[in-house]
């Protein structure tokens, strides 16, 4: 389950909590934030590993962490300026918009209608501080609005930065594209799967449209400094990526409790439910002993352990890890393991191993062609072999993985 089924599924249960005493229902899915079921479990091995979690501070219940205070919070005050009708008729438009090729009257209309919001959120980004309301002890069934104020936010800024009525004001278009990597750069620091992934493709979004400006001689050297500023600060700050893993090992753990107390028809989507039927396990799942699910997590946990102990390596080094621990888990019946929580994890690896080395790569590239100060990054977290570095005549290229697209290529950026 990815950042879209899992939103459905919070979506479902909120439906199913108004429709069927929902203080009930609630009371169950914050019991499941301890594995008290697990604890119970007459497998000793599973009891051991779940106790090892506790210490290592990972159950759901905690990593939600202290209260979270409104004032000066870039996340609440983001949660306030959109609605969810707003969510639904604009998230979809910005998307499409910042795409490259966009109808230019379309997206002016679209950024003047709203100039208002877009102003309100530039005030929430320029604020002090940035924490997100997760919700860790709701596991799967946590409201998380927050992915679509993120996205939002980015791509509202990101827009207005592409305006073509703000002439030569280059510093003001850099603003709002680094205000778009700021929030990126929040949400990249939440222990959650589905919102690291999202910050990939904004941050992604961002730097292309960077790169255009670039390319068409808007921006020189004098905002290559700050973007490469903004970049090393950003990777100063990187979060590991043993935080994402951390917290959806909690939100799994929770997982398995709402299966123990019945709850796996709240847990999954409509599109799983069918895909499920279809490959005959969704019977299996339903009537899986408490023995089978017991093995069914201590598989999943063994996994997951040695995944977080790799994901300082790198990306390759991390497939052969994973691949090895799912021919491992394969050799026995994982329903929920394979079936569910383990589908979209290596790619998700794959992709933060290439945002991690493509910002790596932006500020090589920067340097090179603006002659900053050398970064220090030599080995790429998605290849694990050196960056291989060209220096075009003018400007730079950097190759930093084997797709075809992981390559950040910049023209020479003199002073102008």
């Amino acid at each position: 389950m990815r950042p879209t089924t899992r939103l459905l599924a919070a979506a479902a249960c909120v439906c199913g909590l108004i429709g069927c005493g929902a203080s009930s229902i609630e009371k169950q899915i914050l019991a499941c934030s301890e594995p008290t079921g697990a604890l119970a479990s007459t497998d000793a091995e599973l009891v051991d590993t779940v106790r090892q979690v506790e210490q290592q501070r990972g159950w759901p219940s905690q990593l939600d962490g202290a209260k979270i205070v409104a004032e000066g919070n870039a996340a609440a005050t983001l949660a306030e300026c959109y609605s969810d009708p707003q969510h639904l008729r604009l998230g979809p438009r910005a998307m499409i918009l910042v795409e490259p090729g966009p109808d230019l009257e379309e997206r002016d209309a679209f950024l003047k209608r709203h100039d208002q919001l877009i102003r309100k959120t530039a005030a929430a980004v320029d604020l002090p501080r940035c924490r997100f309301a997760v919700g860790h002890r709701f596991g799967f069934f946590a409201h998380m609005g927050y992915l679509d104020d993120a996205s939002l936010a980015a791509r509202l800024l990101h827009l207005r930065a592409t305006r073509d009525d703000l002439g030569d004001r280059s510093p003001e278009t850099l603003t709002d594209l680094l205000r778009s990597l700021r929030v990126t750069h929040w949400l990249a620091r939440v222990r959650r799967v589905e919102a690291r992934v999202l910050a990939c493709t904004l941050r992604r979004e961002a730097l292309a449209t960077i790169r255009q400006r670039f390319f068409s001689g808007d921006y020189r050297r004098f905002e290559a400094e700050q973007v490469y500023s903004l970049l090393r600060d950003q990777l100063a700050d990187w979060p590991e990526d043993r935080r994402m893993l951390v917290g959806e090992r909690a939100t799994v753990l929770h997982a398995y409790e709402a299966i123990r107390r019945g709850l796996l028809g709240r847990l999954i989507t409509l599109e799983e439910r069918k895909r499920l039927k279809e490959s005959g396990l969704l019977g299996r799942m339903e009537s899986a002993t408490p023995q089978a699910i017991d093995a069914d997590e201590l598989a999943y946990l063994r996994l997951l352990e040695a995944v977080v102990k790799a994901s300082d390596r790198s990306q390759p080094q991390r497939r052969q890890v994973m691949n090895a621990e799912l021919d491992r888990i394969s050799q026995r019946p994982t329903l929920f393991a394979r079936g569910l929580f383990l589908l979209d994890l290596p790619d998700a690896m794959h992709r933060v191993a290439s945002d991690r080395a493509l910002v790596e790569a932006w500020t090589i590239a920067l340097a090179m062609a603006a002659d900053l100060k050398t970064p220090p990054f030599r080995v790429s977290p998605l290849s694990g072999e050196p960056y291989e570095t060209n220096a075009l005549s003018p400007g730079a290229a950097i190759v930093y993985g084997d797709g075809a697209d992981d390559l950040v290529e910049l023209p020479e950026l003199a002073p102008r």
